[in-house]
């Protein structure tokens, strides 16, 4: 029974993920639109819903993720898949 689970799992890794993802973008998001407002008696002549500013922080965010996961995938690509069966 636990590796059937293990196996299911490890095969829909990749839709969890997606899953997780987006979960995490829309509960960001609430959480940006939410403060914004308390943080818009702080920002002079800047609007706290401004689509432009939302987006390039999304944005921003974005690449620092992808840039802090290169590395780790780069290293990846060079392990011998059968030698990290075997390891196990």
């Amino acid at each position: 029974m636990v590796t059937t689970v293990r196996h299911g799992v490890a095969q829909r890794s990749h839709e969890i993920g997606v899953r997780m993802a987006a979960v995490g973008l829309g509960l960001g998001t609430i959480g940006a639109l939410g403060l914004g407002g308390l943080l818009a008696r702080y920002l002079h002549e800047v609007n706290s819903r401004d689509p432009v500013t939302l987006g390039l922080a999304a944005c921003l965010l974005g690449a620092i993720a992808i840039g802090a996961s290169a590395l780790p995938a780069c290293r990846a690509t060079r392990v011998d898949p059968v030698a990290a069966l075997h390891a196990k």
